[in-house]
């Protein structure tokens, strides 16, 4: 049995962390390019990737359920939200009311999904 932190795999894992540091980085510069380009406010290419950090977590969280095509669309739909509504709270107001807009959303959308497909988070009970 081979020790997976030894020698090659160490220094694989440490290669593909920084190709995939590398990686992000290109493509965040790169849609900062051409939102310039095309004449793009950068607020709004922030709110995308703001985006899809909020759609990362749940597609780790409920992985199994996006066979579901409600789902799944439910999801899209709730990651856009997600970003408009980052843009429009960080372009009135501040930091502060985001974090509350924030809790209120990710309230919303726990309850949402529980309401409407029977899902719980992972850490969740069952009732």
């Amino acid at each position: 049995m081979t020790d997976l932190k030894s020698g090659n795999f160490k220094l694989r894992d440490r290669t593909l962390l920084f190709a995939c540091a590398l990686g992000t980085a290109a493509l965040g510069v790169g849609a900062f390019a051409l939102a310039e380009r095309f004449h793009v406010k950068p607020a709004w290419v922030f709110g995308c990737i703001v985006s899809l950090g909020f759609f990362l977590p749940v597609i780790r969280d409920f992985r199994g359920n996006f066979r579901s095509i409600p789902f799944a669309l439910f999801s899209v739909a709730w990651a856009i939200l997600h970003g408009i509504v980052f843009v429009v709270v960080m372009t009135y107001w501040g930091w502060v009311q985001w974090f509350v807009a924030l809790v209120v959303e990710l309230f919303l959308f726990h309850v949402l999904i529980d309401w409407l497909f029977g899902l719980k988070a992972p850490g969740e009970k069952s009732s």
